[in-house]
């Protein structure tokens, strides 16, 4: 209770966070949920102003919780609706609206954030609301666009994307953490610009951000040390290319092309420096944070106000207010006070994974850094600060790495290696990109300084490679879910409190987490010998047919997909299924018969358990019985196949038709026509086809 007494803010923060999640994934009437929080909060209030008996003096704390929690479902309610209501049906219409940032170049689009200001009905413009997705065809014109250019242009509003494919990205769930109301291509002929006034702060300044790459690139860098370079110091990533992106990744070092809490703590003793001359507790100190808290907030505007960068503008606010008034706050009181605050104007940022990682990073360096530093005593200055480099990077992995294992199902295992030298070469960009901006206007000195912002880089990208290369560099597939995210936070909070008060208790609880672990892994494991299943995945012309036996699936594909473009449904397959053995084949190119052990497949037909099916692949070749009719259960539509009345398949009975999306819905295949009474299924309607097979599968 003493941590809550020193830290008020995390006893706020809680039920507040209470409330997004409950709002986010069950929600609720918003009605309901404004009359409830109106009623708790005019009961505190009300409360706050009486005198309680001592007996019910907690009523107060009950009801500012019920406050804070039904704020949270108020919150998330309002910032979760579409801010867009179209008058139109599916018919193209013309908008105005203003770039919120200069249009990044993708491999065929360019891609920029609008804000809508009006639509057009009928004769008339009506003010209008919401954020959308904009991608350009590809154009020169595009490339010369600046953030708060105003644009008129026509198009066509669709619904969100669903998630069609199970266990994988959801777009649409996407879009709205995003707060983007719909996404809309556009040809070069649909839009012009309206106004080349740039209005608004942000846009300004994100204009000036491309300008200081303009700067680097006048200072002699270019290709991978540019990317780099503007990534690490301004934010700007549009140059970073996937090859570069993987690097990091495998490096365990993705976090310094992220502008952070490291980052700003750097450019925090820069400042620091810079107003040296102006002592701490002197009449002048005012004026000192004043301007190191508006260099802070102006440098968080450039980068673009990622949460990362809120947060850590936050905290050193929250920390030169602590010096202004002399008092030194607490950090994770400073922490809780700025999820606050950022969760407050957006409670979406919850369910954002650079918010989370910011956040827990942080907490993390703060408990353990300390303690994993004090279990080696180094005498020698230059090792000890290696030393102490590297405790921070395992800190900050240690907390960071359910997380990580969630979303990415992949472990960098050198990550304490490339650590240190990139965190050595981030503070020396830093401090070289605040010359380089000083002395912008001196050709000489920027080129002398750009040559050795380039070696820095050089040396950062060629050990991350390096690190890349050594054996057994990153480990990848992990499968992790939620349930395995929670144990292992349990379990550091319950061996980390056994570390703080050697109180048995808590050791007894960490072996008691330890063993629901053990438990929840040998029921997935068993249940994972059970499964049997089938899945026809939605691809837009493009057919995946994958059948799944215990550890083991078949797939079967069509010519046109690859191992990189099937690679990410793979990768989801895997965590989802657990299987460990995968077999392709392509439709058109299987020509023998596949016999393993539960599985058989042979010219079309397939066996998996108990059930029996067909895959139609459009050569019209049909096995057709001589005096009996047979019965197949599932028959899997795929290469665009039609049929007509003479080539309907005689003798062969179906009890479900399941079309993929290498047939147009608008094309129904003719047999769904024909086989009455006959469920026809469309995955580019209703998503992927999921059916668990009849059959015991492995013991």
């Amino acid at each position: 209770m003493e941590f809550f007494r020193a830290n008020p803010f995390i006893r706020l923060l809680l039920p507040f966070i209470a409330g997004i999640l409950l709002q986010f994934y069950l929600p609720q009437n918003y009605i309901f949920v404004c009359y409830v929080f109106g009623f708790a909060a005019l009961l505190f209030l009300v409360s706050s102003r009486i005198w309680l008996p001592y007996q019910i003096h907690y009523l107060k704390a009950v009801l500012l919780n019920f406050s804070l929690f039904f704020l949270g479902m108020l919150l998330t309610q309002k910032t979760s609706q579409n801010n867009f209501e179209s008058d139109s049906s599916n018919e193209a219409v013309w908008f105005i609206g203003e770039l919120l940032q200069i249009p990044v170049e993708k491999e065929r689009v360019f891609f920029a954030p609008l804000r809508l200001k009006a639509q057009k009905v009928q004769r008339d413009w009506k003010e209008e609301q919401g954020t959308l997705w904009v991608y350009f065809e590809k154009d020169s014109t595009v490339a010369a666009l600046q953030a708060g250019q105003t644009l008129a242009f026509k198009t066509a509003i669709a619904d969100k994307p669903r998630q069609l494919n199970p266990f994988g990205f959801d777009f649409g769930r996407y879009l709205k953490i995003k707060q983007v109301d719909f996404t809309v291509y556009l040809k070069r002929d649909d839009w012009f610009v309206v106004s080349d006034r740039v209005e608004g702060l942000r846009q300004k300044a994100l204009n000036l951000r491309a300008r200081m790459v303009s700067l680097y690139a006048d200072a002699g860098l270019s290709g991978d040390e540019l990317a780099v370079l503007s990534a690490l110091t301004l934010g700007y990533k549009n140059k970073l290319d996937e090859r570069v992106r993987s690097a990091y990744a495998g490096a365990g070092a993705s976090h310094i092309l992220a502008i952070s809490g490291m980052h700003m703590a750097i450019l925090y003793g820069i400042f620091l420096m810079l107003f040296s001359w102006m002592k701490v507790f002197s009449k002048k100190a005012g004026l000192k944070y004043l301007l190191i808290i508006l260099l802070l907030w102006t440098y968080a505007l450039i980068t673009g106000l990622s949460p990362s960068v809120c947060r850590a503008s936050t905290m050193f606010t929250f920390l030169s207010l602590g010096y202004l008034l002399q008092r030194r706050p607490q950090v994770y009181n400073s922490l809780a006070a700025s999820a606050m605050l950022l969760l407050l104007f957006n409670p979406l940022l919850l369910f954002e994974i650079g918010f989370q990682l910011s956040y827990v990073a942080v907490a993390g360096i703060v408990f353990f850094q300390p303690k994993i530093y004090r279990l080696i005593f180094l005498k020698n200055k230059f090792f000890n600060w290696v030393w102490q480099l590297t405790s921070v990077s395992i800190a900050a992995q240690l907390v960071t790495l359910p997380i990580t294992l969630y979303y990415f199902h992949m472990f960098p295992v050198y990550f304490w290696l490339s650590n240190i030298v990139v965190i050595v070469g981030a503070t020396l960009l830093l401090y070289g990109a605040v010359l380089l901006m000083i002395f912008a206007k001196v050709s000489f000195i920027i080129h002398l300084i750009g040559s050795g912002l380039g070696w820095v880089v050089a040396g950062m990208n060629r050990l991350v490679t390096l690190v890349n290369l050594l054996p057994v560099a990153v480990i990848t597939d992990i499968p992790f879910n939620t349930l395995m995210v929670w144990i292992l936070y349990l379990l550091m909070a319950a061996f980390s409190a056994w570390l703080m008060t050697r109180r048995f208790i808590y050791l007894r609880l960490a072996l008691l987490v330890v063993l629901v672990g053990v438990v929840q892994r040998s029921w997935h494991l068993m249940e994972q010998k059970k499964q049997v299943y089938s899945c026809v995945y939605q691809l837009t012309n493009a057919s995946a047919i994958q059948f799944v036996s215990g550890a083991k699936s078949w797939w079967f594909l069509s010519d046109s997909l690859n191992h990189k473009s099937i690679a990410p449904i793979v990768a989801d397959a895997n965590h989802f299924w657990r299987t460990r053995i995968n077999n392709y084949y392509y439709l058109n190119k299987v020509d023998s018969t596949i016999r393993d052990e539960d599985f058989c497949y042979h010219k079309g037909f397939w066996f998996l358990g108990n059930t029996r099916g067909y895959i139609s692949k459009g050569d019209g070749q049909w096995f057709e019985p001589v005096n009996d009719t047979l019965h197949f259960d599932y028959l899997f539509v795929t290469a665009a196949d039609r049929f007509s009345d003479k080539e309907k398949p005689a003798g062969i009975a179906f009890n479900q038709i399941v079309v993929d999306g290498s047939i147009p819905p608008w094309e129904k295949p003719q047999w769904c026509q024909y086989m009455e009474n006959v469920p026809c299924y469309f995955t580019s309607e209703q998503g992927a086809f999921i059916r668990e097979m009849q059959g015991a599968g492995k013991n």
